[in-house]
């Protein structure tokens, strides 16, 4: 993430509150951007056609249903 991508302090509070998440200090706030650049950047190299029964055995298990 870039800095002119990366959200700021007030963004990620504003974000946070959402889920009520209130009291978060700046170091918090940074961890969090550092999270969320992370996020994207493996959800950018997924790969778009990944269906359900592509994910390793040993990492998920299909409900009945699936």
């Amino acid at each position: 993430m870039t800095d002119a991508t990366k959200p700021t302090h007030d963004e990620l509070r504003a974000r946070a509150a959402e889920v009520g998440l209130t009291r978060l200090r700046p170091e918090h706030l940074d961890e969090l951007a550092r999270g969320l650049a992370d996020l994207k950047r493996q959800a950018s190299a997924r790969r778009a056609d990944m269906r359900l029964s592509d994910e390793p055995a040993h990492v998920f298990r299909a409900s009945p249903e699936a």
